[in-house]
């Protein structure tokens, strides 16, 4: 993975969650990792690649391995998604490359995977 933020790489084959914080410590990105920390079967059975990407430092995270982002990559995902360097956001960007939800605030993995899986392109990825 050369650039991990060029994201049409990841296109028809993952979907992604772009976690933005100012710093690890966030209230809102602490309660997204604390609440992503328990669903990694559900993340890797949809297919997810989650980008942690703080206003210092960023990475990765995909099948459980992580790769760093470069202080360029970081701030090429914030300028490309024009999220500022003291805000928390959440992008989660589907397998076509479309934004399919922004919220400023943690969400629930419940609300995240009932939103995933009322996609059409997740409904067939369910059927057996």
């Amino acid at each position: 993975m050369n650039n991990p933020t060029n994201l049409p790489q990841y296109q028809w084959q993952n979907r992604l969650l772009l976690l933005f914080a100012p710093h690890a410590d966030d209230a809102d990105y602490q309660e997204q990792q604390d609440a992503l920390a328990a669903h990694d079967v559900g993340l890797v059975d949809r297919d997810m690649v989650v980008f942690h990407v703080l206003a210092e430092e960023g990475y990765v995270e995909q099948d459980g391995e992580k790769t760093l982002l470069s202080d360029a990559h970081i701030a090429s995902l914030r300028a490309q998604f024009d999220v500022p360097r003291d805000a928390f956001t959440l992008l989660l960007i589907g397998k076509d490359g479309g934004i399919k939800r922004y919220e400023n605030q943690a969400i629930t993995v419940d609300a995240l995977f009932t939103q995933i899986d009322s996609m059409p392109m997740r409904q067939r990825e369910m059927r057996p």
